[in-house]
């Protein structure tokens, strides 16, 4: 799952937990008020505004990786993953010799954000390359697995066996997961993705247990309820898929994949 929980939501959570160092927080490390300007010229959807306010503060501390990365998940919040993927790449190509762990958070960002924005080669590199920095992370390993699940093709002989190594990834990352203090709601991010997987794989009743679990763990996410609304769809539980596209809707009224699925089941 991707969406605020969200992948690149879970970036400064998940590199730490890695062991691999902190992301410091970019309001530590620039002029507030800048940053917070562009973060209410957003908030009206004001996104010129917002750009300036942000790139002024960029144009502050252009080597601070940390505030691309918070600017980038601010464009993710909003719903402007080619804004998103634009400040993230700034970012990567601001300070190429980055550590490890700031890379990884960039490209894990870049990566959800090419999800969103339908361009899914760029996507599945992104997330393969952070995946590639720090394969012993949950957040990379959730994010290539949930990739790997989003881009496959049907009529791709290569389909199976990308779907059965996204499940290992997930499994491993949710073993990891609770060893450490992580809240439901982070856990449900992660367990969504497995839920989506085996839907992808199928296993709708598998995926109907999983994504019941998720919801329950990290409710208001609009994206796991709508991936619960399609698991009870493939199960032909009508009222509940309706139900739960319904409430992916009142959560996120743009939600496109889910007003589609229930005019499909309406009409």
């Amino acid at each position: 799952m991707k969406q605020i929980l969200n992948r690149s939501g879970l970036v400064f959570l998940l590199t730490a937990l890695s062991g691999c160092g902190q992301i410091p927080n970019p309001l530590m490390n620039t002029n507030p008020e800048v940053y917070n300007r562009g973060v209410r010229r957003l908030e009206v959807h004001d996104i010129p505004g917002s750009q300036a306010a942000f790139d002024q503060a960029i144009s502050l501390h252009r080597e601070d990786l940390s505030l691309y990365a918070q600017i980038a998940n601010e464009y993710m919040q909003a719903d402007q993953p080619v804004l998103a993927a634009k400040y993230a790449d700034q970012g990567l190509a601001a300070v190429p010799t980055a550590p490890v762990v700031e890379r990884c958070a960039l490209l894990s960002i870049a990566s959800a954000a090419r999800l969103d924005a339908g361009d899914h080669v760029k996507a599945l590199d992104l997330a393969t390359a952070a995946y590639n920095l720090q394969p012993d992370n949950p957040l990379t390993q959730n994010g290539l697995a949930y990739t790997l699940a989003e881009t496959v093709e049907v009529d791709d002989p290569l389909t199976p066996a990308k779907l059965v190594k996204a499940e290992t990834l997930l499994g491993t990352a949710l073993n990891r997961l609770k060893t450490l203090d992580v809240t439901p709601e982070q856990m449900g991010v992660v367990l969504d993705s497995l839920g989506w997987v085996h839907f992808k794989m199928r296993r709708f009743k598998d995926a109907v247990l999983e994504l019941e679990r998720a919801d329950d763990l990290s409710p208001g996410q609009a994206e796991i309820t709508y991936h619960l609304g399609m698991a009870y769809l493939a199960t032909n539980r009508l009222n509940e898929a309706t139900t739960a596209f319904k409430r992916a809707l009142a959560i996120k009224p743009g939600l496109l994949a889910a007003k589609s699925a229930l005019n499909a089941i309406v009409h």
